[in-house]
């Protein structure tokens, strides 16, 4: 994109500003950034792959699988004397951090012969936080110049509040003249003018508006413990999915909320598999995933074929099972979120704490809760039993 002479807006909503602010500027006469509530900015880790490590680590089979399961495991918080961090990057060193914090509880227990009560373990993980995000305000305050554009650049929550974000270039881009960040203490666009964007009641003339608002959320976050919600979100697919005896998936889920079995089967909608289904687990690499659960259903699909079946339906007592231990579980991390300042993760800041529902992760299903590991776990055993078929009605 090239706006030679232009006045360029870049609307900084989320993180995917830290993405074009940068690589605008050079094509820019002038670039507003619009800063609703910012995202911490991490710098990035890059090394050179030596040959030492690539014959090592990346030679063997199934090494690229590995690799990517060992990302999981550190930034999944998993405590294991065997385990090293083979990608080394900014978001393994915040899972590595945080399993640091870990084993330090572990050794004080040993230690005192005393278990740590929560209030402790919670006061040790803040103070841990504090401390890292600190360095973060401390790197904003020595790369941009202007003291009253780094303020607005710093972070004032808990870490893992909003997503992290890494770009070496992002920061310094607000030293150049040609950029100017508009910060709207958490208030945002207030409209959209025929010239350009008001904020703070002062209109900006723009020619190009981008709209980094970032993307569609899941049904995981506290909002959707409305049924109803879930039932919207449904519909707004842009297609209905229909099952037996004219259910609609829309229907099925707006009573009491997402139903499946490991986020990938829904009871009533035979031959049907959800990728990025409710119910799942969410990782720091969503296409981790997709790969996971990709190989589950091409286990079940294959098995069909070679067999000769022609419709697989998961079993109404297996999806009952799995659903009630998402549901009893569903209020894990429901507290920390209500302590974050607003944002999609906190439905901007409105959080209900004690109401539970089925539009919920697997347990422990979010990075740093130690769920997400077991969950892909259970999607290998399953395929390696011999009985993919054991959960499901097959014809």
């Amino acid at each position: 994109m090239i706006f030679n002479g232009s006045f360029f807006f870049c609307c900084l909503l989320s993180n995917h500003s830290f993405q074009t602010n940068p690589n605008s500027i050079t094509n820019c006469f002038k670039l507003f950034s619009l800063l609703q509530l910012y995202n911490y900015c991490r710098f990035l880790i890059f090394e050179q792959t030596s040959s030492k490590y690539a014959k090592t680590h990346l030679s063997k089979k199934n090494w690229q699988r590995n690799r990517a399961m060992n990302f999981v495991e550190n930034t999944d918080g998993i405590i294991r004397d065997d385990l090293i961090d083979l990608v080394n990057d900014g978001w393994t060193a915040n899972g590595v951090r945080v399993t640091k914090i870990r084993n330090q509880m572990k050794k004080e227990t040993q230690r005192t012969g005393i278990q740590m009560n929560t209030s402790e373990r919670r006061e040790m993980i803040e103070l841990q936080d504090y401390e890292h995000v600190e360095q973060i305000r401390k790197r904003t305050d020595a790369v941009v110049k202007d003291p009253t554009t780094a303020d607005a650049l710093k972070p004032w929550y808990r870490l893992f509040c909003k997503r992290p974000c890494f770009h070496d270039d992002y920061l310094d881009s607000f030293n150049r003249n040609s950029v100017k960040l508009i910060d709207t203490n958490g208030v945002g666009v207030q409209k959209i003018t025929k010239q350009g964007v008001v904020a703070n009641g002062i209109e900006y003339p723009v020619d190009v508006i981008v709209y980094a608002t970032g993307f569609e959320t899941s049904w995981t976050i506290p909002m959707f413990v409305d049924p109803t919600l879930v039932q919207r979100k449904t519909e707004a697919q842009g297609f209905e999915i229909i099952g037996k005896n004219n259910i609609t998936l829309s229907d099925y889920w707006g009573k009491e909320g997402p139903k499946t079995n490991l986020s990938v089967q829904t009871k009533h909608f035979p031959n049907a598999f959800w990728l990025n289904g409710p119910q799942g687990v969410i990782t720091n690499c969503a296409t981790t995933t997709l790969d996971e659960v990709s190989r589950y259903i091409a286990s079940i699909v294959s098995k069909m074929i070679r067999e000769q079946k022609n419709t697989c339906e998961i079993k109404e007592e297996i999806q009952n099972a799995y659903c009630q231990t998402v549901y009893e579980s569903s209020l894990i991390a429901r507290k920390f979120y209500a302590s974050c300042t607003p944002g999609y993760y906190s439905n901007e800041g409105s959080v209900d704490v004690t109401t539970k529902s089925f539009a919920a992760t697997y347990p422990g299903g979010s990075p740093g809760q130690g769920g997400v590991p077991k969950f892909f776990q259970k999607l290998t055993e399953l395929q390696e039993s011999g009985d993919l078929f054991q959960t499901m009605d097959v014809v």
